[in-house]
């Protein structure tokens, strides 16, 4: 099952946290159904029924719905706990979060033993474990897996910084330099959720019109909101913790200029840089592409980037227009940039034009000098 044979095709493109939904994966507070509105009620049925699909994947012995349920399992703790009244009990929270990780990261390791060459899986286990001292094994067995990975040498960079292990942080970023690609699993979390969840009904609660009229309100898209919509914006938000530490490399790549760097820094921020604007993903692109600018300065490489920077930037520029109404889930959860550069030229406007310039500053000067405007001095 692909994205666009379970979802409506989008509209417009956006990603909707949970809890900006009444449906929220943390309610505030728990309801009775009959105080509950229309809304919260078929929030409250989707969750039931995630739950219960989650409950049936853990029994299967596939790695298909092992993975199904690592990655939704969490979802569904929260609606649990709010069930319980627990909400507030930071102890009880916490309680149930180290159970539900261990639970989640058995049912990680019984999708390795069963696929052990899905490469997404190790991947997907270390980022959903994190950093505490008991995923130092769940994390090692990724950079063993993917040693290769410039991608997974990042994610280390970031929980070396989060343990306070300098030499770990430089030995990480040093690793990514070398490393020969630059892969983040791109839609993987999206595809397992859909694929294991893709037989779960809209409950009867959300297909009232005036539901569905707020739920569209929230999500974007054409024709009725489903069960998929719902899980599309969960594995979105599992996507944006896959992305690199973006603050970890600028702080690496940058003593305030660029050119402060020495010579062995610059070399490897360089290295780690190319590969990161090589993905598809536009934030790679966009964070990747403004410092490379700022490395390149007036050297022989000044102008191939910022004309790269530039026409990412007139991307950008078209975010929300009618234009990208063609595009589906699956064009921005796996070919992301292609797609709406194809969208564009379909309608003649790419590349940008060549006397186009974005209108803020910073990203003006970055791309007329290579480098950000200077600050005013106060008079």
């Amino acid at each position: 099952v692909r994205p666009h044979q379970v979802l409506p095709v989008a509209k417009t493109r956006g990603e909707v946290r949970l809890d900006d939904a009444a449906t929220s994966t943390r309610p505030r507070a728990q309801s009775r159904p009959e105080q509950a509105g229309p809304a919260e009620q078929c929030g409250s049925a989707m969750m039931a029924a995630l739950r219960t699909r989650a409950a049936s994947l853990k029994q299967r012995q596939d790695a298909q719905s092992q993975l199904g349920y690592a990655l939704t399992a969490p979802l569904t703790m929260y609606w649990e706990i709010a069930q319980a009244g627990e909400q507030d009990d930071a102890e009880a929270v916490q309680r149930r979060s180290e159970r539900q990780r261990n639970e989640t990261q058995k049912a990680f390791a019984r999708a390795r033993e069963l696929a052990p060459d899905n490469a997404d899986i190790p991947w997907l286990a270390a980022i959903q474990c994190g950093v505490d001292e008991a995923c130092h094994g769940v994390r090692q067995e990724l950079l063993e897996a993917e040693p290769d990975n410039a991608a997974a040498w990042l994610r280390e960079m970031a929980w070396a910084r989060m343990r306070n292990d300098k030499a770990a942080v430089d030995r990480a970023f040093q690793r990514a330099s070398e490393a020969p690609r630059y892969d983040r699993h791109a839609g993987a979390s999206q595809l397992a959720i859909l694929e294991s969840f893709s037989t779960v009904a809209m409950p009867a609660e959300c297909e009232a019109q005036n539901v569905q009229s707020e739920l569209r309100n929230l999500i974007p898209g054409g024709g009725d909101v489903g069960a998929a919509d719902f899980l599309l914006m969960y594995a979105n938000s599992l996507a944006g913790i896959e992305a690199p530490a973006y603050m970890d490399i600028r702080r690496h790549c940058s003593t305030g200029s660029a050119s402060r760097l020495d010579v062995g820094r610059r070399a490897t921020c360089g290295k780690v840089l190319e590969k990161m604007a090589g993905s598809d993903s536009m934030l790679d692109q966009s964070i990747a592409l403004s410092m490379l600018v700022e490395l390149a300065g007036d050297g022989d490489d000044a102008m191939r980037w910022r004309e790269r920077y530039r026409n990412l930037k007139w991307l950008f520029a078209h975010m929300g227009k009618p234009v990208f109404n063609v595009l589906t889930m699956e064009d921005y959860a796996f070919d992301e940039i292609g797609a709406m550069q194809r969208a564009l030229e379909v309608k003649g406007l790419w590349p940008a034009p060549p006397d186009w310039l974005p209108e803020n500053k910073r990203e003006r000067s970055l791309i007329l000098t290579g480098r950000p405007p200077e600050d005013k001095k106060p008079e």
